[in-house]
């Protein structure tokens, strides 16, 4: 995100520099800092999975049990005891001033929020 007024930076915001700001960006690992947030919503988010091939989440049969806050934490903290070991730095992103996310699709943007 540029620095300065995120309000006035957002409502210049068109669907062509999103694009342009998304083509731009580059893949890889990465030390992310990221604050909690929720997400609220009106649309069908059961269906705008499902369209995109997320199904066995909501069969009955689905197990999951081992979703929590506590068990991510618990599974990044392991990641980066395993990155210690090897001695890679990564990189560092630190997400601490508003900021723009995307859910994406084959270069589709399904979901953009703030």
């Amino acid at each position: 995100m540029p620095s300065g007024d995120f309000a006035e930076w957002r409502e210049q915001l068109t669907d062509v520099t999103l694009h342009v700001a998304i083509e731009n960006v580059s893949s890889g690992k990465i030390d992310l800092d990221l604050p909690k947030f929720k997400i609220e919503s009106t649309t069908d988010g059961k269906a705008t999975l499902q369209k995109l091939g997320v199904n066995s989440i909501f069969s009955e049969s689905a197990n999951l049990s081992g979703i929590s806050e506590e068990g991510t934490e618990a599974a990044a903290a392991t990641a980066m005891q395993i990155e210690s070991e090897c001695l890679v730095i990564l990189p560092s992103l630190v997400f601490d001033r508003p900021f723009l996310y995307a859910i994406m699709k084959d270069d589709e943007v399904i979901f953009l929020g703030q």
